[in-house]
């Protein structure tokens, strides 16, 4: 059997496992742990480190023989592709190391079907909470929730156990008592708790999964997309060149609640992208679309803006807003909001893969105190959506009339209702 043991630097592998300085006790963990007569001959590196410990099997249990390997992220850093091409029954990461060198090492566990645990303070690198969480929840909000968490969207189940420093029994109390009153708010929940970091700068903390997601889909809906052909229906776009297209769905009934119903989030180019807003649309009675301001900019050559492209689809969009501060309070206060019965007046789709994402990833940089400008498109799309308003809007089925917008060709925000086409059955 191979085994890998990944820590952050020599020193620290040192320190922690590999010490044979001074007396029994203040050796490392893996010589205390390995019964001697089951110690083989250590390897040195080169530089003087232990890298490599075999371990004997006793001949009772068949004989053999396993090898610990050490290697750390310090020496990853500095050469990429020693991580990789190697096989391995199991890899143990003190700490969380960057995620290229978890895939590059993890890719070696394929040949074995090897398995693979993280300690972790999580403190950075925020893609551990992805690799374990399960997808559709996205954090571990409270810290005892994390016994019996499984994930297997990855092809094998993911467990999470969970602890604060006050579970230790060799703590002192006295110590602990003064170690969280020199830490700040945002450092207790992770340093006390052991919750990610980042999730101390989560900027939606009243989204709450279990409240404001869909469990069934509603009555009178034929599906979690597909609302009533009375609610109605908004659209904000969130644009992009590179990266791909950003469109959220919005539904309003009669009492004003709001649904999220339906995203995309797969495609760049505009013909795709329109043709699937009008697919889903069809038939319904669409009051606002609106699109990232940088979408009405002309082209210095054409003259043409990115607007003027979904119009050939009859995709009206006007231009979104961009007041993010106060955006940000607006969703946080619709999110906290609730009816007479105590339920939210906003709900959102199980589907919704990228909203629910940004929902656990849209955080604050804790040193500049602003949002973080990644994982944000759709966060993006919603705070326009509340800014503007989602009142429901009585259609006009009952006139037999469709209200087809026109648009004057040099004043991209004027949008005028030209009454008179019958509304397709």
């Amino acid at each position: 059997m191979k085994g890998l043991l990944v820590v952050s630097d020599w020193d620290k592998a040192k320190e922690i496992f590999t010490n044979r300085a001074g007396s029994y006790e203040n050796w490392g963990d893996l010589f205390q742990m390995i019964p001697s007569d089951a110690l083989g001959k250590p390897h040195v590196s080169r530089g003087g480190h232990i890298d490599q410990i075999p371990v004997k099997r006793l001949t009772e249990f068949g004989g053999g023989e396993s090898v610990i390997y050490l290697d750390t992220v310090e020496s990853y850093k500095h050469a990429k592709l020693s991580q990789e091409s190697s096989d391995w029954d199991f890899i143990h990461f003190d700490e969380p190391p960057p995620r290229e060198m978890f895939i590059s090492n993890k890719r070696g566990l394929a040949d074995r079907n090897g398995k693979f645990w993280i300690n972790a303070t999580s403190l950075e690198e925020m893609w551990v909470n992805d690799e374990f969480t399960p997808a559709t929840r996205g954090i571990v909000q409270v810290p005892n929730e994390g016994l019996g968490f499984t994930k297997t969207e990855l092809g094998g189940s993911r467990y999470i156990i969970t602890a604060s420093i006050y579970d230790n029994p060799y703590n002192s109390a006295q110590g602990v008592e003064e170690f969280a009153a020199s830490l700040s708010r945002d450092e207790k929940e992770c340093r006390l708790f052991g919750l990610p970091y980042a999730m101390a700068g989560l900027i939606y903390k009243e989204f709450i999964y279990d409240l404001h997601v869909l469990c069934d889909v509603p009555q009178g809906w034929e599906d979690y997309h597909l609302p009533p052909k009375d609610y109605t229906i908004r659209i904000w776009f969130d644009y992009h060149t590179r990266l791909p297209q950003a469109v959220l769905f919005f539904a309003s009934d009669h009492k004003g609640r709001v649904y999220v119903y339906d995203e995309l989030f797969d495609d760049n180019l505009i013909d795709p992208v329109a043709k699937s807003i009008l697919a889903k649309t069809k038939n319904r009675y669409v009051a606002d679309m609106e699109i990232d301001p940088f979408a009405v900019i002309p082209h210095p050559v054409t003259g043409e803006s990115i607007v003027d492209e979904f119009m050939k689809y009859d995709l009206y969009f006007d231009k979104a807003t961009k007041d993010l501060s106060t955006g940000i309070n607006r969703v946080r206060e619709r999110l906290a909001e609730r009816d007479p019965q105590g339920l939210p007046t906003i709900f959102f789709s199980p589907r919704l893969q990228q909203t629910l994402f940004e929902f656990t990833h849209y955080v604050y940089d804790l040193k500049k105190n602003e949002p973080k400008d990644a994982d944000n498109h759709m966060m993006e799309n919603l705070y326009r959506a509340i800014l503007n308003g989602l009142p429901y809007v009585e259609p006009p089925i009952k006139t037999g009339v469709k209200a087809k917008p026109f648009v004057i060709k040099d004043n991209v925000d004027l949008l005028m209702a030209q009454p008179g086409e019958l509304l397709k059955k």
